[in-house]
């Protein structure tokens, strides 16, 4: 059950990111995926960190924290500037504080948001972006 919990933390991430004006086509985990030359892409995954105990008791939380990587990638042709305009706006629609929740678990929250400098690929330039957060969940589900 475990992942079912990852799944969904990841989705409700993926969709506060496809909400984003301008976002291109997201390589998504486990398929194949072959950016096309000269057109944008995103690779984004979530770096699992620490589990703690939030709360005892038969209705016990187990606090997760974890790194939302996102990398912006786009055609070493294309405006550095539109890239690091697209990369602040999916930094600034991650603003810390802000309550991420889902069925699955209870809520979590935004930490941080911040870009990284950017790298020079061969054909793209790629923007990184990492979104710390956390979220809860119940221990009394068997969850791990």
């Amino acid at each position: 059950m475990g992942s079912d919990i990852w799944r969904a933390v990841r989705g409700d991430l993926r969709r506060i990111l496809l909400a984003v004006p301008g976002v291109p086509d997201i390589a998504f985990e486990g398929r194949d995926f072959t950016p096309a030359a000269g057109v944008a892409f995103i690779r984004e995954r979530i770096d699992k960190g620490g589990a703690r105990t939030a709360t005892l008791g038969n209705l016990g939380m187990q606090e997760e924290r974890a790194i939302y990587a996102i990398d912006l990638n786009r055609p070493r042709t294309a405006s550095f500037a539109e890239g690091e305009d697209l990369a602040d706006a999916i930094r600034c629609a991650f603003r810390p504080g802000r309550e991420i929740w889902g069925a699955e678990y209870a809520a979590g929250r935004i930490v941080s948001a911040h870009t990284r400098t950017s790298i020079m690929l061969d054909a793209w330039t790629q923007f990184p972006i990492r979104i710390e957060f956390f979220f809860r969940r119940s221990t009394a589900q068997g969850w791990t």
